[in-house]
């Protein structure tokens, strides 16, 4: 899948640490679920999940870096995923839709997932 899906749209949104693209469905405003990708893969993976998942819930999708249409920045090796996490911990700690969410997918997250659902900020 290379292309948005009739009903998702996408926004680029500058953090600390780099510029994400988050994929989302327009005019959901509920409670946040955050989709993150595994390797070899981009945003775009999520979106039959985002139109599936009911209201009131607001879907979205972030790319990881030097993935989809986020910024390809360079990844230090001696720091494991620290580079992965580090940038999904400034994305999330920039939004509004940051407190209360939730996260789904790739294992990296599991280290500020618990953080989303107590609405803790780091």
């Amino acid at each position: 899948m290379d292309t948005l899906l009739p009903g998702i749209s996408a926004e680029r949104m500058a953090t600390n640490r780099l510029t994400v693209n988050v994929l989302s469905v327009p005019d959901r405003t509920g409670p946040a679920v955050l989709f993150v990708h595994g390797n070899v893969s981009s945003s775009l993976f999520w979106q039959p999940m985002m139109l599936a998942l009911p209201e009131p819930y607001q879907p979205l999708a972030i790319d990881l870096r030097g993935f989809g249409d986020t910024d390809d920045e360079p990844i230090d090796a001696t720091r494991g995923l620290r580079d992965f996490s580090d940038d999904l911990g400034s994305a999330w700690t920039q939004c509004t839709w940051s407190a209360g969410a939730w996260a789904a997918g790739w294992c990296c997250s599991t280290w500020w997932t618990g953080r989303a659902r107590t609405g803790q900020r780091r």
